[in-house]
């Protein structure tokens, strides 16, 4: 068979728009390989880099010429690794999302995630190994700090549970239906229980103080000047109380603001002002924390009216009149 030339192919015949296809696919490949962000890797069975897209660059420091040919095991940062990889990939054939550790040109450490497979011989034997890098450093790391977080902020909650099981005086929370959230081992003790889990869920009805429960239930700013008094006789200054956050599925802990409020205004008189800690709220959105205060004036022309003690009503000017 004698093979035409260019110019006696007819532009319009199935071979010559076969030909434009296959050319059309070749340059979208190679677009793709040269331009994405993952790492795109070949190697044989032994672990010698036959392929890398130029992604490898940004990820490892190293470009495609100064890794073609190397063994991946040199760029680990425990070979262990490369051996765990091949015995997955042994098993199963291929692997998703397997993290390694690689050391970069710079010396420091990435972490990738590792999805591939073997690639068979013409024997039918596994002749190499191809698959994507996703460097996964950022995510880790903000993985680890989640960790360190929550470890954090159990200590912290295992803290004040020590710091409310050792207060001098019985302590508990309700939510807005008035039922017991929880509370210290003196309440419970004081209330006939033997532990603050047997009050969760139990109302002042529940309790051996039934007939009094309408009082303790309009008791609230009483509880918080106790508490608050013995925080002071322990050495700890109350600094903030805070509004609950706004957190889905949390509304039936939540005290409104009114009540609040009630409270802070019934505080004044009752205990010393380092006794009464700021009511504030934190906004929502991270735009932080800001005081809510009762409003005890109402401002006039050059002067201001001021509920005192008691409810009454004091006028303060701004210029009295013997200047």
């Amino acid at each position: 068979m004698v093979a035409k030339k260019p110019e006696q192919l007819d532009p319009n015949s199935p071979e010559t728009t076969a030909g434009a296809a296959l050319q059309g696919y070749d340059a979208m490949y190679r677009a793709l390989f040269e331009n994405m962000l993952d790492v795109y890797y070949r190697t044989d069975i032994d672990g010698h880099i036959e392929v890398i897209s130029p992604s490898c660059l940004p990820q490892t420091g190293y470009s495609q010429e100064e890794l073609i040919g190397r063994k991946t095991t040199e760029f680990y940062a425990d070979p262990v690794q490369r051996d765990a990889l091949l015995n997955e990939l042994a098993k199963r054939g291929r692997v998703n999302d397997f993290d390694i550790t690689l050391v970069h040109k710079n010396g420091t450490t990435r972490v990738a995630s590792v999805t591939s497979h073997l690639v068979p011989g013409k024997d039918g034997r596994p002749s190499g190994v191809e698959g994507i890098l996703r460097d996964v450093t950022a995510r880790k790391h903000a993985e680890n700090q989640l960790l360190n977080l929550n470890a954090r902020l159990e200590s912290t909650s295992d803290l004040l549970q020590e710091i409310i099981a050792s207060i001098p005086v019985a302590i508990f929370w309700k939510d807005r239906d008035s039922r017991f959230l929880g509370c210290n081992q003196r309440f419970a003790l004081d209330a006939g229980y033997s532990s603050p889990e047997e009050m969760i869920g139990k109302t002042d009805a529940d309790m051996v103080w039934k007939d009094q429960a309408s009082l303790y239930r309009a008791d609230d700013a009483a509880v918080m000047a106790e508490l608050f008094r013995g925080l002071l006789r322990i050495g700890v200054r109350p600094y903030y109380l805070h509004q609950m956050d706004l957190a889905r599925g949390t509304g039936h802990f939540r005290t409104r603001l009114e009540t609040g409020m009630e409270i802070m205004a019934a505080l004044r008189g009752r205990v010393s002002g380092l006794a009464i800690p700021h009511y504030v709220i934190d906004l929502p959105g991270g735009k932080g924390k800001a005081p809510l205060l009762p409003n005890y004036g109402e401002r006039r022309e050059g002067e201001l009216v001021i509920e005192g003690l008691g409810g009454e009503k004091v006028v303060y000017r701004d210029d009295p009149p013997w200047g």
